[in-house]
């Protein structure tokens, strides 16, 4: 097994992460057989010849394939967070339950366990796996906050993207290719001013039928009917300032108006 490994070492290509992803792999194989496998898989996933050039996103791409079902939406459920940013585990839990990520798991002596401990298991086996860094850790020895390597990040970005999961844009990114949205059932658009939650407003929600999940409310939001998930991360300050004096209005949201919502 150990020589396996060292064979396996030189696919990384001597990227730190490359490495420490391949060895978080390993980790969840016990026996000769399954190192046999990923050594086959490895050597045929990476097309390893003579003289090409090392691509670390193929590495990368192996230990996202490998991983459960159930893990892969919440890996590419990160790719919402900044560059590293530390991510609370309580809140991440929060949103992967919001979004259906989280089965309830019942043990053979009849005791089930809380959607926030099957989250937190989630989480330590991403860990274990090296796709997510642990962050500040509590006096019980439970994870309190994570982050992603940034280059585990860009290749998050792009998978979700690629699979129709999360696009992550800007409002002028978003007028010049808005048709390009396609089925892209999550979308998170960065605005940087008043001026661009305006120009927000003139993007045809409705024309997405796919779109589960916004980031940034536009005064549009009234012609999305499929949200599911409402979050408010940011907002004008002219909005932010009626809802600090009272905020009548924004307790007056119709939300019967939203059929499909479950989370405001």
């Amino acid at each position: 097994m150990e020589s396996l490994g060292n064979e396996m070492l030189k696919y990384c290509g001597g990227l730190p992460l490359a490495i420490t992803v391949l060895g978080g792999l390993l980790a969840a194989k016990h026996t000769q057989e399954e190192w046999d496998d990923v050594h086959r898989h490895v050597k045929s996933y990476l097309n390893v010849q003579e003289g090409l050039q090392f691509n670390k996103d193929k590495v990368l791409a192996l230990s996202y394939n490998e991983l459960p079902c159930h893990l892969k939406p919440c890996f590419l459920y990160l790719g919402h967070f900044p560059e590293d940013f530390e991510i609370s585990t309580k809140e991440l839990v929060r949103m992967w339950m919001a979004e259906g990520f989280i089965q309830k798991f019942q043990h053979q002596r009849g005791r089930e366990d809380t959607m926030e401990d099957v989250g937190e298991r989630y989480l330590r086996e991403l860990v274990q796996r090296c796709m997510v860094l642990v962050g500040k850790i509590s006096s019980l020895g439970r994870i309190k906050t994570c982050r992603i390597h940034d280059l585990m990040r860009d290749f998050c970005v792009s998978k979700a993207q690629e699979e129709n999961f999360l696009q992550i844009t800007n409002i002028r990114s978003m007028e010049e290719s808005e048709a390009h949205i396609g089925k892209i059932r999550r979308l998170a658009i960065n605005v940087e001013s008043d001026d661009d939650y305006l120009k927000v407003k003139g993007i045809k929600f409705n024309e997405h039928p796919y779109l589960r999940n916004l980031t940034t409310i536009p005064d549009g939001l009234r012609f999305v009917t499929t949200l599911q998930e409402l979050k408010f991360k940011s907002m004008p300050k002219t909005f932010k300032d009626r809802v600090d004096k009272g905020g009548e209005d924004f307790c007056k949201v119709p939300t019967r108006a939203f059929p499909c919502i479950s989370t405001l």
